[in-house]
């Protein structure tokens, strides 16, 4: 029998040698006795065969993802590939060739030998790829662990930063780390004879002085110690103490400076401010009146005392203790006595020993004449009470009691 292709290859060459080598007459019923006399053309055989290499590559699969060692997985991929991939013998070429011409008499057989190589290539290219991205990640996951084995290794770090570093006593600062972890150790020595494991400590220095700050930290489980020393870190300057002292006279009050380190001095009162080192005050009404005082240093230090003062004037009048209202012209009045009266307001209140009122005035001339304005008669002799109330012209007031002897 033969073929009649137009330009034949190699492999038409082939088929048609092998179609002619058989004494089977190109029909379907012959076409099929051939096919069954194929060796491995069995569909039990088929189906076995099928399922021997589904369960081969299951076993394969996992075998693969459960091992390390790349040279293995190479060589079972390889040996899947080699089975997946169909072999073309020689009975196996005749039989896909003969199938082609019962369907299609026009295909040219060397479309068939296309497909079988680029399918071929393709699982090779699978595979490769396979092997290529199980490399790659396993180069990752090198990496990752270098990098994850670096961090355990690595040194804790020991710098940090102060908040305040310079200012007067007493001077709170705060302490931070550069880097702030639950499983490092933090041992902090402030350079004034205190010591701190918190992780961001406080410290407060009360005197003057220039201190270094000492950090250590180190693992839990690591026996090296990181160190940090920053000389000189802190500065502290003393601030002065303010003192002063009063003396008064009247209403006029001397404030005598006796503060220690200071350059500079503020006076504060209630209705007014001087900067001088000693200063004297006039007071115009009676009272207790708040003195402050600020005194400062070069570098801005300050310090503040009060003190209260009592500015307590005694007015300059005076009372006898009895008087004769015999009009004989000696010591006829009884009241108030001294210099400018007339600058002073008067309330004055005579009572007997019954707590009757027999005299009271008002105003600048207050005296009794010894009359009792009760009954209009003159006053019997003996002891009265009297109560004075005085105010000057600038509001102050002072109050005056006692008793009085009228003779006549």
């Amino acid at each position: 029998m033969n073929l009649n292709m137009n330009n034949k290859g190699e492999f038409e060459r082939i088929i048609e040698q092998k179609l002619d080598s058989f004494e089977y007459e190109y029909n379907d019923a012959s076409w099929k006795k051939f096919k069954k006399q194929i060796p491995g053309k069995s569909s039990f055989l088929g189906i076995a065969a099928a399922f021997s290499i589904v369960a081969v590559s299951v076993i394969g699969l996992y075998w693969f993802f459960n091992v390390d060692n790349n040279t293995e997985k190479c060589n079972f991929i390889n040996t899947i590939a080699k089975t997946i991939l169909p072999k073309t013998t020689d009975t196996e070429l005749i039989d896909v060739a003969a199938n082609n011409m019962v369907d299609n008499n026009n295909a040219p057989s060397s479309v068939s030998l296309k497909e079988e190589d680029n399918k071929s290539q393709a699982i090779n290219n699978e595979v490769n790829t396979v092997v290529d991205d199980h490399q790659t990640n396993n180069l990752k996951t090198s990496q990752n662990t270098t990098i994850i084995n670096s961090n355990n290794v690595a040194k804790p770090n020991a710098t940090f930063s102060c908040r305040n570093t310079e200012g007067c006593a007493p001077l709170s600062t705060k302490f931070v780390p550069v880097e702030i972890s639950d499983s490092t150790i933090y041992s902090w020595d402030f350079g004034d004879g205190t010591i701190s494991t918190e992780k961001t400590p406080s410290h407060t220095y009360f005197k003057q002085g220039n201190y270094s700050v000492l950090l250590m930290v180190k693992f839990f489980k690591s026996e090296s110690v990181i160190s940090n020393l920053k000389q000189y870190l802190v500065k502290v300057y003393e601030k002065p103490t303010a003192i002063f002292t009063s003396e008064i006279n009247n209403y006029v009050a001397n404030f005598s400076n006796s503060s220690v380190g200071a350059q500079s001095y503020k006076w504060v009162f209630n209705d007014s401010e001087l900067n001088e080192e000693n200063v004297q005050k006039d007071f115009v009404t009676n009272g207790k009146y708040t003195v402050k005082l600020i005194a400062m240093n070069s570098f801005g230090c300050s310090d503040t005392v009060l003190n209260k003062i009592e500015i307590n004037v005694k007015f300059p009048i005076q009372l006898a203790n009895r008087f004769s209202p015999n009009g004989d012209g000696d010591n006829d009045y009884f009241g108030p006595q001294g210099v400018n009266l007339n600058d002073y307001y008067f309330v004055f209140d005579i009572y007997n020993k019954n707590g009757q009122v027999v005299f009271n005035a008002k105003g600048n001339n207050v005296s009794w004449d010894g009359i009792n304005k009760i009954t209009g008669q003159t006053a019997e002799d003996g002891v009265y009470f009297y109560k004075l109330k005085s105010k000057d012209k600038l509001g102050n007031t002072e109050e005056f009691n006692g008793r009085i002897n009228l003779i006549r």
